[in-house]
């Protein structure tokens, strides 16, 4: 699991790098195909010059720089040089293989030239190891690697149109929902979701791949189910329901999910609502999806069938919020501390204490900020989703303070500066993922969401309660 997910995550930054280049195809199509809003061939075209040279070239360079650099960019652009010029139906799959392999293999090269090369000779000699791997990998890639990539997609695309053929598409989401509550979203969609919607895009115009992770309708009924049974406030179900349905950043209800997990098969239920609705009405989107939001579904969404989508979408969160209501009413005992955020104790204390007593504690606060805490670290599994928003609003907090010395900033869990004072997390995706923060100062919370909750550190920093 853990492999898994190192994985996912490093394909996640590859392809959240270039997810302009995403939308960018996606909007020419929606736009200029020829059944979209203006017909324009050449428009048109543009974006499939894009998707078939432009964006496997970028891809293959973040890959191969992710792991040796620049040169080790340069390097994944020249392997993937020979699938683009082919004009197969795998240079996203080649590129996404491709680009880090060439740069592995150029570190070691690098690594062997500083070894055995005089200094005198290594600038020279890189630049021509760097050209012949390149070479090498642009020959192999047409001779050996290309037959073996066409053969594992189509036999990973046929999977998917057998799927879509007897509609059936709606089992994806057996593994889809469970996958995304445990922060596995973006492997599936990243590493499974987008090279085979990427294809039927190409193919076909259109795909309904993009709906099936980005859906947020079991989330949204899942939120209001736990609202309804009282389970959530009413600020913090809009704050939640804002963030999840509009900012298309899904992270914010796993932990309420992953609290009680009776929860599981609303999401479920909720999905396959969705995906039976979509696969009926024939509902399709002509880019990627990215983020999750409502208006980016919608915009992505073919002309004819944006209502179909928003169909879909209302009808799985009823279904996941039907689901919710009946498992929470049958639970013979809830357990209040696993179905929402805590008060922490810090709260809890500031509500029983006196005026004077609590504004001796700002102002101890305030002193505590200024003499430690100068770098403060907000963590989720991408660093571009949850904590992005967490650090905001805790950002938007400290400058109401005055304390605009103290910066706040958004980090994928295992790139975090090791100049930071502070790491912010979330409990449940600490549980899972916590290994990469050892050795850490690290302040839990049950939202990143919960601006006071997160200005608890500053307590804790004082009475040295810090995860270490």
């Amino acid at each position: 699991m853990k492999k898994l997910h190192k994985v996912g995550k490093f394909y996640t930054r590859i392809i959240m790098n270039n997810i302009g280049i995403f939308i960018f195809i996606g909007i020419l199509s929606v736009i200029f195909n020829d059944h979209g809003w203006f017909p324009d061939k050449d428009m048109y075209a543009i974006s499939q010059l894009v998707y078939k040279v432009i964006l496997p070239s970028f891809i293959a360079y973040e890959g191969g720089r992710a792991v040796s650099g620049k040169e080790g960019g340069i390097a994944g652009v020249l392997a993937v040089t020979g699938l683009i010029w082919h004009q197969s139906s795998a240079e996203l799959l080649g590129a996404m293989l491709l680009g880090p392999t060439a740069g592995y293999l150029w570190k070691k090269e690098c690594l062997w030239i500083e070894k055995k090369v005089p200094s005198s000779m290594q600038m020279l000699g890189k630049n021509l190891i760097l050209g012949t791997t390149g070479a090498l990998f642009s020959a192999a890639g047409i001779y050996l690697i290309l037959p073996l990539l066409e053969r594992t997609a189509e036999l990973f695309f046929s999977g998917i149109s057998f799927l879509t053929r007897y509609n059936m598409t709606a089992c994806l989401s057996i593994f889809i929902e469970p996958a995304k509550v445990f922060f596995l979203n973006n492997v599936v969609n990243h590493m499974m979701l987008v090279p085979a919607g990427m294809e039927q895009i190409r193919e076909t115009g259109s795909t309904v791949l993009f709906l099936m992770e980005t859906n947020p309708g079991p989330g949204i009924g899942v939120i209001l189910a736990l609202f309804y049974m009282k389970k959530l406030h009413k600020n913090e179900t809009a704050s939640v329901l804002t963030a999840h349905a509009l900012g298309g950043i899904h992270e914010v209800y796993f932990p309420f999910v992953l609290a009680d997990l009776r929860l599981l098969p609303a999401v479920i239920l909720g999905g396959m609502t969705g995906n039976i609705v979509f696969q009926i009405s024939k509902s399709a989107v002509k880019g990627m999806v990215s983020p999750g939001s409502i208006f980016t579904i919608l915009l992505m969404a073919d002309s004819g069938c944006r209502w179909k989508v928003l169909a879909g979408i209302l009808l799985s969160a009823a279904t996941s919020f039907l689901t919710g209501v009946l498992i929470l009413k049958k639970a013979s005992v809830y357990q209040k501390k696993h179905s929402s955020p805590k008060i922490s104790s810090f709260q809890k204390k500031e509500t029983e204490e006196e005026p004077e007593s609590r504004l001796q504690q700002e102002h101890a606060q305030e002193e505590n900020m200024e003499k430690s805490l100068k770098k403060i670290a907000f963590v989720c599994d991408g660093g571009i989703g949850s904590s992005v928003m967490g650090a905001a609003l805790l950002r938007r907090k400290l400058q109401s303070l005055g304390k605009t010395e103290i910066t706040v900033e958004a980090y994928a869990v295992d790139l975090v500066p090791e100049d930071i004072d502070i790491i912010i997390c979330q409990k449940d995706f600490y549980n899972i993922h916590g290994s990469a923060l050892e050795n850490r100062q690290v302040h839990l919370v049950d939202s990143l969401l919960q601006t006071e909750e997160c200005m608890a550190l500053f307590r804790e920093n004082e009475r040295g309660e810090m995860i270490k």
